[in-house]
């Protein structure tokens, strides 16, 4: 994502919907650029979900945003 929120490069495969990564990138951008404010602005930052890791680092010209899918945790079985 450069720093105006425009996806400029995307290795996702074409069934993961674009809006929906520029949404995700822009968001982080957005982030970002608001934690310049704090004393200790952001580098990075991970938000981990039950089946997606998103993992961003900010840059200069926007942010480099990293989607990993996760493996499903496996069922508990009960003890007997």
């Amino acid at each position: 994502m450069n720093n105006t929120g425009q996806l400029i490069m995307s290795t996702l495969p074409q069934r993961f919907p674009t809006p929906l990564a520029q949404t995700i990138g822009r968001r982080f951008v957005e982030l970002f650029r608001a934690s310049l404010e704090s004393p200790r602005p952001l580098t990075e930052l991970r938000i981990e979900f039950a089946e997606l890791s998103l993992t961003a680092r900010a840059l200069r010209s926007g942010a480099l945003v990293f989607l990993e899918p996760r493996p499903p945790k496996p069922a508990s079985t009960p003890s007997l």
